[in-house]
């Protein structure tokens, strides 16, 4: 696979590549160590 292949789609129809993933796991994985994080339950009051 090479890393722009097209492997799914945002909620908005916006293709997502291989590499834009990998960032995205990335930066979360950073933000949860951070502690940048927020109940499931918090997270249903905000909706």
């Amino acid at each position: 696979m090479k890393k722009n292949e097209v492997i799914g789609y945002d909620i908005d129809g916006r293709p997502i590549t291989i590499l834009e993933l990998e960032k995205l796991v990335v930066a979360s994985n950073e933000n949860a160590r951070k502690g940048n994080v927020i109940s499931h339950k918090d997270l249903l009051v905000q909706m």
